[in-house]
């Protein structure tokens, strides 16, 4: 019974934080506001979804809270711009995400096991990973295992795509000495223009003779390639059968 209030509560919030999210954005990204799974905001084929926006709000809202030694209500957080900061990193995320399924950017299932064993966030007394403590940690976030499991999935690739963005890619050696080389090089040259105008003595006219030399030395450029010409006539039974 606590269960079910405690749960219908919590959904009771969630669609709260949705609306004042909605009045304060004036509605901005709101789609599928009638189903049960509205998202507060898309980016190309991502959606954010609000159970999402509200579980990063709340870990903002503690996280301020853990900074300030204060309590935060909803309203507070709202004028102090948490719920703008939240809703921005998450569009960041969701632009990442859409740009890693674009180009087919993903991590196979032993670097998402990998991730998760390495969380200290799921460790036990022992110092190692412990599965009880990794199953209550979800379970006090609201997620199930394979929640859990696709979202560690999507944020190391967003984390890789993120690196290079940052990073950029150096050129080899030999490619960017060749090209420092070629910018850094300087060609000098000096022209002349010549045209009849600046001869001496006119260019006198060839005679027959000379006309008739140059032609017979250079015949192949004034010769077009050897063509043959084929006269047929086309019959066929349908075109006479009519007139036998």
């Amino acid at each position: 019974m606590a269960n079910s209030i405690k749960k219908k509560s919590a959904n009771i919030v969630v669609w709260m934080i949705l609306l004042l999210l909605v009045v304060g954005l004036g509605g901005f990204g709101v789609t599928n506001f009638g189903s049960s799974r509205a998202s507060v905001a898309t980016v190309g084929d991502v959606e954010i979804d609000v159970n999402d926006y509200y579980r990063a709000l709340q870990q903002e809202l503690r996280s301020f809270q853990a900074q300030t030694g204060q309590p935060i209500s909803l309203q507070q957080a709202i004028s102090l711009g948490l719920d703008r900061k939240v809703l921005g990193q998450l569009v960041t995320g969701a632009a990442f995400e859409n740009e890693t399924a674009r180009i087919g950017l993903s991590v196979g299932d032993e670097r998402v096991k990998s991730e998760i064993v390495s969380n200290p966030a799921f460790r036990g007394l022992s110092g190692s990973f412990d599965r009880e403590a990794y199953k209550q940690s979800l379970r006090q976030r609201g997620l199930t295992e394979s929640e859990y499991e696709e979202k560690v999935r999507s944020e190391t690739a967003r984390s890789i795509l993120l690196a290079a963005v940052q990073n950029g890619v150096a050129a080899p050696t030999p490619m960017r000495d060749a090209f420092l080389d070629f910018i850094r090089q300087q060609r000098n040259f000096s022209w002349i223009k010549l045209d009849a105008n600046a001869l001496s003595e006119p260019v006198p006219e060839p005679t027959d003779e000379q006309l008739q030399a140059y032609y017979d030395a250079n015949k192949a450029d004034f010769t077009e390639p050897e063509k043959k010409r084929l006269d047929y006539i086309w019959v066929t039974p349908a075109m006479i059968v009519d007139k036998i």
